[in-house]
């Protein structure tokens, strides 16, 4: 399952905003702050971002309470530029040595250090400095409207940066102004590879992953028609507009629409693309992690057999619990990873494909996809943590909470090819 890293960005920018050391709104304003201030924003390192060392780029829109405090007049978009090992070290490098400002809030200082970010030759400057954010594998840099933040994440990394509009109420025809039909791009199963929504206060923020062959079709379509407005078809039926700012090189679609006037038609382009699709939601009251699947032992998918005939051979990994985290039951989970033979890999990929796709409950998503509950001599053996089990060519695996549990698994599937003990934790 391909999830883009858009999904946990709501979650991230909640925890940041929290975070802030002080009012947000007594430090809204960089010409409010002491020229020392100023200066030392002017004057800060460079960081180069190069275009081969960007894995990822997100974009995402601010609570409008927040950009009201920072930007009365609008919005503020953060652009979150994720990096890959090759730049990692740089970047913590560079924060190591890179000077702290002092921002003057509600009377207090707040200290903070701050990196200018280069790319392409070009410095790209930042609308609300004191909300950037640069961590060890990632840096968030913010700007006033999202033709901004296209922009500049296109100089960025054009490969990497996504197509992006807000939306509203679509028309079910929409015409050009010189009265020509406008142009089309169909959302289905051949164009979409998976969904992402998740929910904030009033709106719904939509993230599309394209099919190579959808990805090509829309690069096409949006190289061709940049600087116009296009429709986004479902079944013969349009469900949003948005303008094009730039051409779409990334596959990637990220769409925030009023809930209202959108969110009735979510269900029918699910529907219609029978892709893997996740729900994002907040939640304050969690006891669980936030990828932690309530009640596994209700999930109901389609069966699939393993036995001797079918598996080639089992093994362990054991690793720290990061689901459960304070609520693990022994600190650590037990992968069970299982290879299958030819004719196995074949029965489970026709099963997969044959069956409907499986609602999971997480504490803080909603998720739909394909998935099997794998049986031994005539039991369900029930994944602790299905959300996270994959199945794919010859591979099968499942995650346990106790040892035992996992032990007693493997010997029901094949005791001949489970391993007599489990491993120490990685």
């Amino acid at each position: 399952m391909r999830f883009p890293p858009t999904v946990l960005f709501p979650l991230l920018i909640c925890l940041l905003l929290t975070a802030l050391p002080c009012s947000a709104n007594a430090c809204a304003q960089e010409q409010q702050q002491p020229p020392a201030v100023q200066e030392a924003l002017e004057n800060a390192p460079i960081f180069v971002v190069a275009p081969n060392t960007v894995s990822n780029i997100s974009l995402s829109r601010l609570p409008k309470k927040t950009s009201q405090q920072f930007n009365p007049s609008g919005e503020i978009w953060s652009i979150r530029i994720e990096l890959d090992p090759r730049a990692d070290l740089k970047l913590e490098q560079q924060l190591g040595m890179a000077p702290t400002i002092d921002w003057i809030c509600d009377g207090k200082i707040a200290k903070k250090e701050y990196l200018r970010i280069m790319a392409q030759g070009s410095i790209i400057p930042s609308d609300v400095p004191f909300l950037d954010f640069f961590s060890m594998n990632f840096i968030m840099i913010n700007k006033f409207s999202l033709q901004e933040a296209l922009s500049a994440a296109h100089t960025i990394c054009p490969e990497k940066t996504p197509f992006a509009a807000t939306v509203g109420t679509a028309p079910d025809t929409i015409q050009n102004a010189q009265g020509d039909e406008t142009p089309c791009f169909d959302l289905s199963s051949d164009t979409v590879d998976n969904l992402t929504t998740s929910e904030s206060t009033g709106f719904v923020k939509l993230s599309i992953l394209l099919t190579p062959s959808g990805r090509e079709a829309f690069h096409l379509l949006t190289r061709q028609h940049t600087g116009e407005r296009i429709a986004f078809r479902s079944q013969g039926r349009i469900l949003f507009t948005a303008p094009v700012y730039l051409p779409c090189l990334s596959g990637e679609i990220i769409i925030e629409a009023d809930t209202e006037s959108v969110g009735r038609r979510l269900g029918q382009l699910i529907s219609a693309t029978k892709v893997e699709h996740m729900h994002f939601r907040p939640s304050n009251d969690a006891t669980d992690g936030p990828l932690a699947v309530k009640h596994p032992e209700l999930v109901e998918s389609p069966l699939f057999p393993v036995s001797c005939e079918n598996v080639k051979h089992i093994h362990f990994m054991v690793m720290k619990d990061m689901v459960w985290k304070d609520q693990s039951l022994e600190g650590k989970l037990y992968h069970i990873l299982i290879k299958l033979t030819q004719q196995g890999g074949e029965d489970l990929d026709r099963l997969m494909r044959s069956s409907e796709r499986t609602r999971f409950e997480l504490s803080q998503f909603e998720v739909l996809k394909n998935h099997v509950q794998l049986t031994a001599q005539g039991q369900r053996i029930i994944s602790d943590t299905p959300f996270w089990d994959r199945f794919e060519g010859t591979s099968a695996s499942i995650t346990m909470r106790k040892g035992a549990d996992a032990l007693a698994a493997v010997r029901a599937i094949c005791p001949e090819k489970a391993p007599g003990q489990l491993p120490e934790m990685e």
